[in-house]
């Protein structure tokens, strides 16, 4: 009767939203292929670097549940535009951000720093981040495990955290898919993003305004891309901010948000 009664309830909500959520992480691992979760963030650890470019080098984070192949069209076009790039897969869904920050992605950057075919070009770095990656580069530069970033671009980043961390945090499933990390990014002032303050460094933010989940809509307020609002994603110190209509999961595809991100790199402001 009890497990009736919550079935009937709210929860019955929260518990469909979840599956959507835990079903979009299993479909959009990468360029449209299904990783399931148990397998998410295997095999991640190498990195990428433009081999034949001596321009600017561009490190590429992705997101949580995801693979440096969710990244891989924004990464061509870099290449095609003359960056260097150093694609990082990390295993997102086993550690804390603290951890994947020292022990996975900065390493990853040194061996990318030490391949740079342009010795005098060797800092700073521009980053391009997608979701939780943005939150990595915060924690890389609050720790001071890297020096002061170029013109840099974070899509979809729950800075603020993200309302469904909140909600759906408590529910097994939730950390079985989305790991210690994911259990950082709430709103609480004690959660993570509220900790790591004001970005250093001259970013852009690009937010999604497309959902594509009524379910989801119903554990978030005012706009957003499914999974991080736009309030949310607003940055402090950020130096550009835009709204694209376009959603969490595929956003970093999109040749409109590619174009942005270009754009921001070169001049360090948006198109508007």
């Amino acid at each position: 009767m009890a497990i009736r009664k919550m079935l009937n309830s709210r929860w019955r909500w929260i518990a469909a939203a979840l599956l959507v959520t835990v079903a979009a992480q299993c479909a959009a691992s990468g360029n449209g292929r299904v990783v399931w979760p148990h397998r998410m963030g295997q095999g991640l650890n190498n990195v990428e670097s433009g081999p034949q470019n001596t321009g600017p080098m561009v490190v590429l984070l992705h997101g949580l549940a995801r693979t440096k192949l969710s990244l891989g069209r924004m990464e061509k076009a870099l290449l095609k535009a003359g960056y260097q790039t150093c694609n990082i897969g990390y295993p997102s869904r086993h550690y804390t951000v603290e951890e994947l920050a020292e022990r996975y992605v900065l390493p990853a950057i040194v061996r990318c720093q030490a391949a740079n075919k342009n010795s005098e070009n060797r800092e700073p770095l521009h980053f391009v981040t997608h979701s939780m990656g943005g939150i990595i580069l915060r924690q890389l530069l609050a720790a001071g495990l890297i020096n002061p970033i170029a013109n840099s671009v974070m899509l979809a980043p729950p800075n603020k955290g993200s309302e469904l961390v909140d909600k759906l945090a408590n529910l097994w499933i939730y950390d079985v898919v989305n790991g210690p990390a994911g259990n950082q990014l709430g709103t609480l002032e004690t959660d993570l993003p509220k900790r790591l303050g004001p970005i250093t460094g001259p970013v852009g933010v690009i937010a999604g305004t497309k959902n594509r989940s009524p379910m989801l809509s119903l554990l978030m307020n005012g706009e957003h891309d499914g999974k991080v609002s736009v309030a949310s994603a607003h940055l402090d110190g950020q130096q550009d901010f835009i709204r694209m209509h376009v959603t969490h999961t595929f956003m970093m595809r999109n040749d409109d948000v590619i174009g942005q991100t270009k754009a921001f790199l070169a001049n360090g402001q948006f198109h508007h």
